[in-house]
């Protein structure tokens, strides 16, 4: 938890994206498209995030402002990703999400 805070504390010292951000919008139009797609770990991505290293700050904001679309692996833990199931599984058929999930649990 503390971890978190210090992060907090650093994001509200100084926003580097915010700035970088309103310095790329004054020379470039924004994208009308998206031009590729880029996976990167969660855990990674958010500690470099808040790390405000300025290459990654200006590479970042370069990359999104260019059309580029991020999606953050391993964002949704077990346990979420477990409950989230079972309420899929709930809307189509009450019953079948027991068996579904007990069937899920002896495959792993």
């Amino acid at each position: 938890m503390q971890k978190q805070n210090n992060k907090s504390n650093s994001a509200l010292l100084k926003n580097s994206y915010k700035e970088e951000w309103k310095q790329i919008e004054k020379k470039k139009s924004s994208p009308k498209n998206f031009s590729k797609i880029i996976t990167v770990d969660h855990k990674e991505f958010v500690d470099k995030i808040f790390s405000q290293n300025s290459a990654f700050v200006k590479s970042t904001i370069e990359s999104i402002y260019n059309g580029d679309l991020y999606i953050l692996k391993n964002a949704i833990g077990k346990e979420e990703k477990r409950a989230r199931d079972e309420r899929r599984v709930q809307e189509v058929h009450p019953r079948a999400a027991e068996d579904f999930l007990a069937d899920q649990d002896a495959k792993a």
